[in-house]
């Protein structure tokens, strides 16, 4: 059943990306694929001044471009990677259930409609880390928790290796290794069966640590050579100024409201739970540490996050989900199990806790950023769950998606909880009624939750993925255009808008391209392939009205940007 299900989770990615054939979600995606034809022995590009792009999750994709130099192709065979990796979160979700004391039949069907969460499968539809580290983090706490409950060194090493591998592919898993090192230093005071698997972990995180930084340390120069884009001077600055402290928190709070909210309050649950785990006496102490290390883990990306980002005049900048997707499987899964397994009281206060978590969060995010919520621009790739709940598409709607949201909760709640005690209550406890009500109404609960998941990545694929991608398909004639023998030199106007310009970086994959000003310098004489600058009110062979004799068009690009409709043309030696 977890092959079969395994396979169909992979194939419903797959469908959700039938359309995505190259980059838009850029410069991040066009990062990615950079680094990973780098490593796989193609030229490199130069990105100075953007976001850092770890190597870890590029060596998941560089056998691509051993098997094709085609970008599509490339692009499409990165979508069967992320199908087939993030389709392992099922199998993962199943176990951590299991963990959870959730029967067998229960945890299957949890483990489903975890892996249909839009948070962690929509980011799959891109090039993107987000597509993995969901499945990377519930690894790891699965792997710490065997580790501290039975001590072994197979399960130490494992988890140091997976935390190191976080730490490779996105500054996010820096919060693991942490985590993983603070575990290490725990275990050495737990006997000799602790200090001998402690001993494991540190050697195997350190070792990882090591090719990390190398791995991360070699595409550097490659990518930046003029720097990056320096996010920890935000880190640094707002963890040490008053201002920055209050971006910071309403931020955070920003991130732990979406979580509760897109989950229709279940991971709301599933943090009260883990809270209590983890200062409840008696709990035994591999429980007690496991849920320690999820919050610690939940607060530090958020935290760290928060701090890093940069005001881009977004609303998704106060409220996004897409950071602490990566612990939304842990979440939610806690909060499933709390929701069968709870005694009623605990359930009814975690309940009130949960609601009373979600208000006071958004109201943090209110009070800070004001009309900027609605001011500011709304991009519906930060609202995946949010855009469905509120029934709109362009604008955001804080309450409307709690009320909505908690809602629902309260549906989910009834159906797996308060059925069964209403059915009793009114048709009596002999008749069969009332246990075929108790019975009906959890299946109804996970239906009811796999079904919005479903419908959050249907509408999201294609309102938000498809169109764009339609439209990068014209991007993509540049690539099939030129090969190693026509256009062995291109070169690229640094003038040609930066949205149109990053996705030639990928687009041009047989050669570095060559960087120059078309406004105070020609293009360089080597030069095969030459893509100019366009104001598209203007003929295209205006961009070079003196161009060599045996140089001609052979393609064009225009978008609006800021109401300008701007662009390039590409001008190739016959």
């Amino acid at each position: 059943m977890l092959v079969l299900g395994w396979s169909a989770q992979a194939g419903l990615r797959l469908w959700l990306a039938a359309e995505q054939t190259s980059p838009t979600a850029n410069p991040d995606e066009t990062g990615y694929l950079i680094a990973a034809r780098i490593l796989s022995g193609g030229p490199n590009a130069d990105l100075s001044y953007s976001t850092v792009y770890h190597g870890g999750y590029p060596l998941l994709l560089a056998p691509a471009y051993w098997l094709s130099h085609d970008p599509e192709t490339v692009y499409r065979l990165c979508m069967v990677v992320n199908a087939l990796v993030g389709a392992a979160l099922l199998p993962l979700a199943f176990r951590a259930a299991l963990d959870l004391r959730l029967t067998k039949r229960w945890s299957y069907a949890a483990a489903h409609v975890t892996a249909l969460l839009p948070g962690a499968s929509f980011y799959g539809l891109y090039v993107l880390t987000d597509a993995v580290l969901p499945v990377v983090f519930l690894g790891w706490i699965l792997l710490l928790y065997r580790w501290i409950r039975d001590e072994r060194m197979v399960y130490a090493a494992g988890a140091s290796l997976v935390a190191a591998y976080a730490c490779a592919v996105h500054s996010r898993g820096t919060v693991l290794l942490v985590v993983q090192a603070c575990t290490v230093l725990v275990m050495l005071f737990r006997g000799r069966a602790g200090r001998r698997s402690s001993a494991a972990a540190a050697a195997v995180l350190a070792a990882g640590v090591y090719g990390a930084a190398r791995l991360n340390d070699w595409l550097m120069p490659q990518m930046y050579p003029l720097g990056d884009n320096n996010l920890e001077d935000n880190l640094v600055w707002r963890l040490t100024h008053a201002e920055g402290h209050r971006w910071t928190l309403a931020l955070t709070a920003g991130q732990l409201w979406y979580q509760i909210v897109a989950t229709a309050g279940i991971a709301g649950l599933g943090l009260t739970a883990l809270i209590a785990v983890a200062v409840r006496r008696g709990t035994p102490f591999p429980l007690r540490w496991s849920a320690l290390a999820v919050l610690a883990a939940v607060a530090g990306v958020a935290v760290a996050t928060s701090a890093a980002l940069p005001d881009e005049q977004r609303a998704g900048n106060f409220v996004t989900g897409r950071y602490l997707a990566c612990l939304l499987p842990v979440l939610f899964l806690t909060g499933l199990a709390a929701l069968v397994r709870a005694r009623r009281t605990e359930l009814v206060q975690g309940a009130v806790i949960a609601l009373g978590l979600a208000l006071a969060l958004g109201w943090t995010v209110l009070d800070y950023a004001g009309d900027r919520l609605h001011t500011s621009k709304y991009i519906a790739f930060d609202f995946l769950e949010m855009n469905l709940l509120t029934g709109d598409w362009e604008r955001f709607h804080l309450w409307r998606a709690t009320v909505v949201a908690l809602g629902l909760f309260g549906a989910v709640l009834f159906l797996v909880r308060g059925a069964g005690m209403l059915s009793r209550k009114w048709l009596g406890r002999s008749r069969g009624w009332s246990s075929r009500v108790h019975r009906a109404g959890a299946p109804l609960a996970v239906v009811l939750l796999a079904a919005l998941n479903l419908a959050v990545l249907t509408t999201s694929s294609y309102r938000i993925a498809r169109p764009p991608a339609r439209d990068a398909a014209d991007v993509a004639g540049i690539g099939r255009l030129g090969d190693a023998g026509t256009y062995r030199a291109v070169a690229i106007d640094q003038g040609v808008t930066w949205g149109l310009r990053v996705p030639l970086l990928y687009q041009v994959w047989w050669t570095k391209v060559i960087d120059f000003n078309a406004a105070s310098t020609p293009p360089p004489g080597q030069a095969d392939l030459v893509v100019l600058r366009w104001r598209a009110s203007t003929a295209p062979a205006a961009t070079w009205p003196d161009a060599p004799p045996g140089f001609r068009i052979v393609d064009t690009r225009s978008s609006y940007a800021d109401g300008v409709a701007q662009g390039w043309v590409a001008w190739a030696r016959s």
